[in-house]
């Protein structure tokens, strides 16, 4: 689900890149989120760093070794599935064959 402002762009067929900064993907429950429009989905985390005040998430997404930061954080073991929203309010998407920003 894209926001509206854009939504048009992907229906007419482009091919799109979709990018987003970490912080801006957070575990249900363990995150500082703004307001505004998030998708939600699982994700499976394949190792934890735990930090004291904060845990770091290594997962990944399509291929594409990601790392999200746990707030408040609790035990997580390698191979759970966790929850995570990512805002749609600040993601980045460009035109995949000219590398032009179309949003951020």
């Amino acid at each position: 689900p894209f926001p509206k402002n854009i939504n048009f762009l992907v229906v007419n067929g482009p091919y799109i890149i979709f990018g987003f900064w970490a912080f801006h993907m957070v575990p249900v429950g363990h995150g500082a989120l703004d307001d505004g429009d998030y998708v939600d989905f699982n994700l499976q985390i394949s190792l934890t760093e735990p930090l004291g005040t904060e845990t770091i998430l290594f997962t990944e997404i399509a291929g594409v070794d990601i790392q999200a930061k746990m707030l408040n954080p609790r035990p997580v073991e390698s191979g759970e599935i966790l929850s995570f929203k990512l805002s749609l309010d600040k993601f980045h998407v460009f035109y995949s064959k000219s590398g032009v920003a179309i949003r951020g």
